[in-house]
């Protein structure tokens, strides 16, 4: 039985997609057979902003990414440089699938063993972009990888 959205609330329009949005909550809005609505609560609860801990191989990517509310996990395949990364992003985590392009590069040119680097991502959800920060062994990917529902600390209700 499809979940059902609150009565009040805004209609954002987005390519193609809609999400109604109330102060606490947001919706995606699939439309399915016939012209029918199904309506999708998506976890967006709890404050903005998250640590990703990544480590990635030749062809694969996994990680952990903690938020103030909870923890996630992901994995995933692409095009990947072996190495680490510890980034922060001020941005919200969307679980399920995203795809994300990540580089660096060394903090001393002449030691290729860390450096400082970015990613750009995207969620293939919501549509919505998120870009990450921090450090980063030298290292290139380019992935695709999903994102489990968040796992609640033990502490918060």
């Amino acid at each position: 039985m499809p979940a059902h959205p609150p009565a009040q609330s805004n209609t954002i329009h987005m390519e193609f997609t809609e999400y109604l949005v109330d102060h606490k909550e947001t919706w995606l809005v699939k439309e399915a057979e016939h012209g029918i609505n199904i309506f999708e609560k998506l976890d967006t609860e709890g404050p903005s902003g998250y640590w990703d801990i990544n480590v990635s191989g030749p062809f694969v990517t996994a990680g952990v990414i903690f938020t103030g509310t909870g923890v996630h996990f992901y994995g995933g395949a692409g095009l990947c440089t072996p190495g680490f990364s510890v980034t922060t992003s001020g941005d919200k985590v969307t679980p399920g699938w995203n795809s994300a392009l990540q580089a660096s590069l060394p903090v001393i040119p002449s030691n290729n063993k860390f450096g400082i680097g970015g990613q750009v991502g995207r969620s293939e959800y919501t549509g919505e972009y998120y870009i990450e920060h921090g450090a980063v062994s030298p290292q290139f990917s380019l992935t695709t990888f999903y994102v489990t529902e968040k796992l609640k600390w033990w502490w918060i209700n």
